[in-house]
Order: structure tokens, then C-alpha cells, then sequence
């Protein structure tokens, strides 16, 4: 049987790019779609520009209009589905009116560079949303893969509504850590809509890493150029939660070459299939 592997991304290229991330997850996905060991899906937020057309975003019916319960109501999401360009990796493509179609292609911030205030809440939404797929589409991953702050809180998701069920009992979460940065602070208002029990010490915000590093069963480090190690050294609260965790780097260049990307992605599957 081959390792099941649920990819979840806010960023994929072509279809969105803003750092790293987008890179990276073209690149696992494809590679790994071509080992016969693997079969890998991937989920992304459907942003209004990302051209339907263009892409042939095709409609999945078990996954037109079903609800996701949210800010205590029941909201109805639709998911389409696509391959990664050049290849037969396939994604899947969140749709939402309110919090994804009008995102524009910096994603996270407008050109003043104002950062949008409901980052939090919409992937929060895109991680509720991720579990919620696996269960319409009764697929059941060996591996969640979840990236960076975006989907910081599915692993505490995950544990805390779904890992009691029964179907679920022998997936696995792997974090993949990239960057360190302001974005990673939500909201106790923001993780309340996904019904997270929250810490009771009067705080009025969460650190994001800090929470995923404490509920994955595995955290991958991915460090260019030293740039995750050296912000670690600056972030006591955060290193000390990963040196108690299962964790292990992946080192990177700055700028990667083929050789480069190949070990990594080797190194990658290496890691994830020991957990």
C-alpha cells in the first residue's frame, strides 16, 4: 500500500507565490506523486485570481456545499479539484466568498503593506476545512502535512476534535516550519470560531508555533541559509518548546540549485516516512 499523504498549503506554484513555501510545495508534490510508494493530495485556498480556466479547476460532488461548523454556525464550503501543471499531482481548491476570493496575490497584506486582520481567522477556516474534506471524502491519510503559520493550528485541530475518531487513529501530523515572523500570533477571539479549548491565563492572543510544535508528531525545520536558526536563538519560548519536541533541520542555501532541491526532498521523504 503506498503512504497516504494529505499536503495542506496556503501556497502552491503557479497558482500563488509569495515566498518560499510556494516553491517547496510544488516541488514535494510533484516528486512525490512520482514515486510509486506515495500517493500525495494536495488542499489550497481558492484565491479569486487563480484562473479557473486556465488551471481546469473541475467541480468534486461529494465536496460541492457541505458544512463546516464555524463561529457556531454551519457554513457551507465547496472544493474543486485540479493537477499541479505538469505533472498528475492533484489538488484540491477551497472556495469561500468571504475569505479567500477576494485575497488579492500578496496574500497576507495589501500593497501598503497593511496586514490584513482576518489572516488569522481564514486559515483557521482553510484548516477546519481541510479535516472536514478528509471526512466527505472518506480518504484516509497516513500523513497530514501542514506548512509554516497558516496552518499552524491544524495539529491542535486535530488532536483535539478529530484524533479520538476512530478513523483517524493512526494519521499522523508533520509540521514543516519555515519562517518565524508577527504573522504567527491568533487571536483567542479568532481560534474560539474553530471551538479550540483555550488556556485560561488572561492572555488575549496564542503563539501559533509554539502550539503546533507541541501537538505534531513530527516537525521538519526547514532552514535556508540559517535564517530559522539564527531567528530560534532570538525566540527562547519557542526554541525551548522544540528541543523538547520530535523534530529534525533540513538545511538549505539561500538559493537552492537542482542538486540542492533533490537532496532536499530526499532528506524530506526520508524523515516523514520514519513517523
Amino acid at each position: 500500500m503506498p503512504l497516504k499523504i494529505f499536503y495542506i498549503s496556503s501556497e502552491v506554484d503557479p497558482f500563488s507565490n509569495t515566498y518560499i513555501l510556494s516553491k517547496i510545495a510544488k516541488k514535494i508534490a510533484i516528486k512525490f506523486q512520482d514515486n510509486p510508494e506515495v500517493e500525495i493530495r494536495l488542499l489550497h485556498p481558492k484565491y479569486g485570481f487563480i484562473s479557473e480556466r486556465k488551471y481546469i479547476l473541475r467541480e468534486v460532488i461529494r465536496l460541492k456545499d457541505f458544512p463546516v461548523d464555524f463561529n457556531g454556525k454551519e457554513k457551507l464550503v465547496s472544493i474543486k479539484s485540479a493537477f499541479i501543471p505538469e505533472s498528475r499531482a492533484q489538488i484540491y481548491f477551497l472556495e469561500d466568498e468571504t475569505y479567500f476570493k477576494p485575497v488579492p496575490e500578496l496574500l497576507y497584506k495589501s500593497r501598503n503593506g497593511r496586514i490584513f486582520k482576518d489572516n488569522s481567522e481564514k486559515f483557521l477556516l482553510f484548516s477546519k476545512v481541510a479535516l472536514e474534506t478528509l471526512k466527505q471524502l472518506l480518504w484516509v491519510p497516513d500523513l497530514i502535512i501542514c506548512n509554516d503559520w497558516q496552518t499552524a493550528y491544524l495539529p491542535a485541530l486535530f488532536k483535539e476534535q478529530y484524533g479520538n475518531i476512530d478513523t483517524f487513529k493512526n494519521t499522523k501530523i508533520i509540521y514543516t516550519m519555515l519562517s518565524i515572523n508577527d504573522y504567527r500570533y491568533y487571536s483567542n477571539d479568532a481560534l474560539s470560531k474553530i471551538g479550540l479549548t483555550l488556556p485560561k491565563d488572561g492572555s488575549k492572543e496564542q503563539d501559533s508555533l509554539v502550539s503546533a510544535i507541541e501537538n505534531s508528531d513530527k516537525v521538519v525545520c526547514l532552514d535556508f541559509d540559517k535564517s530559522l536558526s539564527n531567528d530560534l536563538s532570538k525566540k527562547a519560548s519557542i526554541n525551548k518548546v522544540l528541543k523538547s519536541a520530535n523534530h529534525e533541520f533540513i538545511n538549505m542555501p539561500k538559493t537552492p540549485g537542482f542538486s540542492d532541491w533533490k537532496e532536499m526532498i530526499s532528506s524530506f521523504y526520508s524523515i516523514i516516512n520514519k513517523s
